[in-house]
């Protein structure tokens, strides 16, 4: 596979990382455009399973992988399924993940799209079925692409999925749409072309990436975008709106540009190895309680709002040792950081012209009684060391 595309499947013969279960069904190839699912059949359902999918132009079929006709969607309309357990002809398998030792068959969902298509079709594989008692929709495996096709994948809280392949995303015009609602989802295998990850509206949110799994750089990141994730690493990120990196669990992320919003690391777990490139001019809880050692603006506002708001923008970052703010000409505080004089001084000398009387509070850094706050005085802030 090129290195155009984020892999990760371990090799076979390791028993480290995770390892696509032998038991299930041989996923086909993926044509394009299409979509392919490996769908499970619990045997303690009354009648079998059932899956519902919504498609919002009718450009799809779809072959509901147990021998019953191919159906038509109609616009706008839900299909549903109905699955009887006892004409499954797949092997009975036995689900031991939740520890529930549960019976089930196995059937491979496939959805073909006829051609080149500019209409926005609404895809929902996350739909419950109203009668459906084992609660969400039982995906474990969806391989797809959406070439010259332009389909909003809607798979959010889909307990059993493990696995998700996209080898192209479509939506040339409005790319950041294709993979609309990812969030809530354990993924254990991920892959998708580099250039083609994004994220708007909590597209991502509050879901896992395997543990070995480098996240490229991520082309646009909305509000809520990316919320909550937990993965080994992320690459470059430009974001527009609020809340994309709060509540985090990342190794490392790249260099940031920070375009608008507010809260935007809040309680963050990450490492920014990079710069921050921001012109977002509200800086409430932005960064408050990031446990990140770096942050070095390339370029910030001089006098950004709320700073001070809800105990300051970088209350409570405990492992910070860097921070390089030029130009800026608003007060703030980093108290109990873990700043060096040396680092403390380079700060201060990054600093702009106060915007009138502004404080500087640097209590509880190691560097705080022997850092030279004449530097940062002589520009007019009140420095606090103790």
């Amino acid at each position: 596979m090129s290195e155009l595309y984020i892999k990760v499947q371990p090799p076979a013969s390791t028993e480290t990382g995770y390892q696509r279960p032998t038991e299930w069904l041989t996923m086909p190839t993926i044509t394009s455009p299409s979509l392919n699912g490996l769908y499970f059949i619990f045997e303690d359902n009354p009648n079998g399973n059932a899956l519902v999918m919504r498609d919002s132009r009718g450009f799809t079929n779809v072959d509901w992988g147990d021998g019953s006709s191919t159906e038509n969607f109609s616009a706008n309309a839900e299909m549903s399924h109905l699955y009887n357990y006892d004409n499954i002809s797949s092997p009975i398998n036995v689900y031991t993940e939740d520890g529930s030792n549960r019976n089930y068959k196995q059937v491979i969902v496939k959805l073909t799209f006829p051609g080149a298509n500019n209409a926005e079709n609404f895809l929902y594989l996350q739909r419950s079925f109203p009668t459906n008692t084992s609660g969400r929709p039982a995906w474990a495996e969806i391989n797809c692409n959406f070439l010259n096709t332009s389909n909003r994948l809607y798979m959010s809280d889909l307990p059993y999925l493990r696995i998700f392949k996209c080898t192209d995303i479509g939506f040339s015009s409005n790319p950041q749409r294709a993979l609309y609602a990812m969030s809530n989802n354990t993924y254990k295998i991920f892959e998708i072309p580099t250039n083609q990850f994004y994220s708007a509206y909590q597209t991502w949110t509050d879901s896992t990436f395997p543990d070995d799994l480098d996240l490229p750089d991520c082309k646009s990141a909305g509000a809520a975008s990316i919320k909550g994730i937990t993965a080994k690493s992320i690459g470059h990120i430009s974001a527009s709106s609020g809340t994309f990196l709060q509540n985090v669990n990342i190794g490392f992320c790249k260099d940031l540009r920070l375009n608008s919003g507010q809260d935007l690391l809040l309680n963050a777990n990450i490492n920014i190895s990079g710069s921050i490139n921001s012109t977002a001019t509200s800086y409430r809880r932005n960064f408050q309680n990031c446990t990140t050692r770096r942050l070095v603006f390339s370029a910030i506002p001089a006098q950004p709002s709320s700073m001070a708001n809800n105990n300051g923008c970088f209350t409570g970052m405990k492992n910070l040792e860097e921070m390089i703010v030029p130009g800026l000409q608003n007060g703030f505080s980093i108290a109990g950081s873990n700043m060096s004089a040396t680092a403390l001084d380079a700060m201060f000398t990054s600093l702009g012209t106060a915007n009138g009387s502004q404080t500087i509070t640097v209590t509880g850094n190691p560097g705080a009684a022997t850092c030279t706050t004449s530097i940062a005085t002589n520009k007019g802030f009140t420095v606090v060391v103790s």
